[in-house]
């Protein structure tokens, strides 16, 4: 159990229940009552039902770190992230502030996989109808994405995934913070040219280049994923609004052909359709 060993919560749970046993006899039993009612077995309860659901914040915040450094872009590793942050949302802000600190000092690499699991969390916290990690990220939506995608030679190979997972955040937040990190983003394209900020850090070596292709491949089949597994619970409304922001707009030079094609084979005994318009 997180926050606690097994042998202190059965400590806890063996002083609550003799608290209890010990209430039968009446105020003989030694536990101070206000007029008829036990204090400490009150006490007690209340004590270990926030042992339990809370934790200790510290020790939780240790252990939300130590997920975030061993993080992979593997499904399960991001889920177990996940979790844990939706499991200990009373602690919201601290373990909020986590993904700051390790955005800050992270490989990048590492800060990819960080960003996946803010974004895992901001889709499950929506599932729970639980907003408070949407509002502690809103006003930290572009840092994030500088720290995700910095202006180094190292920086510029996250742009391409950093774009496509912003643009799933039109769900959570306005157009107005979507643009702002957008423009962090094209700054990092232009620039990729060779105008980025050189850095003393070595570059790539031949490992690091196969493990980011490895995992470049689980990220794109998670967001294969995203786009077809959708709640059972969502309105048609909600599920045309995650197409229409996540397919790519028309390009007349490279559709059209195609469009063409469908509209003969499938609209044969129609008028022919202007596909232009």
């Amino acid at each position: 159990m997180h926050g606690m060993s097994r042998n202190k919560v059965k400590r806890c749970r063996n002083k609550v229940k003799d608290a209890f046993l010990h209430n039968k006899k009446g105020p003989r039993s030694g536990f101070p009552f206000v007029g008829t009612f036990p204090i400490a077995p009150f006490v007690f309860s209340v004590f270990y039902f926030f042992v339990l659901t809370m934790g200790d914040p510290f020790e939780c915040r240790l252990q939300f770190i130590a997920l975030l450094k061993k993080l992979n872009a593997s499904q399960t590793s991001i889920q177990k992230a996940t979790r844990y942050a939706l499991k200990y949302r009373q602690l919201s802000e601290d373990l909020y502030s986590c993904f700051l600190e390790e955005l800050d000092t992270a490989s990048i690499n590492t800060r990819l996989n960080i960003l996946y699991v803010l974004d895992s969390i901001l889709s499950a916290s929506r599932k729970a109808q639980y907003h408070e990690y949407v509002k502690l990220t809103q006003p930290d939506v572009s840092r994030i994405i500088r720290a995700v995608a910095p202006d180094t030679a190292k920086g510029i190979v996250n742009v391409a995934s950093t774009r496509k997972l912003l643009q799933g955040w039109t769900e959570y937040f306005d157009h107005d913070t979507i643009a702002a990190a957008e423009q962090v983003l094209d700054a990092r394209t232009h620039t990729s040219s060779g105008d980025t900020q050189q850095d003393d850090t070595p570059g790539f070596s031949r490992t690091d280049i196969l493990h980011r292709m490895e995992q470049d491949r689980e990220r794109h089949k998670l967001l294969r994923e995203g786009r077809w597994q959708r709640p059972v619970d969502e309105s048609n409304d909600d599920a045309f609004e995650h197409l229409w922001a996540n397919t790519d707009a028309l390009d007349k030079d490279a559709d059209r052909p195609l469009m063409e094609q469908q509209n003969r084979l499938f609209l044969s005994d129609h008028a022919a359709m202007d596909c232009t318009e």
